[in-house]
């Protein structure tokens, strides 16, 4: 089996102000396996961060009531004799910055679902000033 890779710049610029989101556009992932995002962020003031949902649609239909926060799931104890419970949450990464540089970074691999992904994004640190930022995501597909 014959893996294939693409990458596509999803954002590149300030983020909104006042913590408000940006949703962007979606992008067809009808023959990829997984998602890999790379993060490009400079904080816009000292504790800056920012915040990335990750959704998934299997038809990218209108209104958005398609779209489906990825979630992630833990189990709080596993003893014999009981049954497990399994929490599960959507999820977020938050990155918080660590110098008034550009930094990059590489959030965790999703495997994804559907044909469709789009991201929404939002400074989460310090909403008075948010920074900027370049997200691109990386795709791995098998054929």
């Amino acid at each position: 089996m014959a893996q294939f890779y693409d990458t596509r710049l999803v954002y590149e610029g300030t983020l909104p102000a006042a913590g408000a989101t940006f949703t962007t556009d979606p992008i067809a992932i009808n023959t990829y396996a997984d998602v890999t995002l790379l993060l490009n962020y400079e904080r816009g003031a000292a504790g800056g961060a920012i915040n990335i949902v990750t959704e998934v649609s299997p038809d990218n239909a209108a209104g958005g009531f398609t779209y489906f926060a990825i979630g992630e799931s833990q189990s709080a104890v596993i003893a014999a004799g009981t049954d497990v419970v399994i929490s599960t949450q959507r999820s977020s990464n938050t990155y918080t910055s660590t110098s008034a540089n550009i930094e990059n970074v590489t959030l965790p691999t999703l495997p994804v679902v559907g044909s469709y992904v789009r991201f929404v994004i939002r400074e989460s640190g310090v909403p008075v000033t948010p920074g900027m930022c370049r997200l691109t995501v990386f795709l791995r597909g098998n054929q």
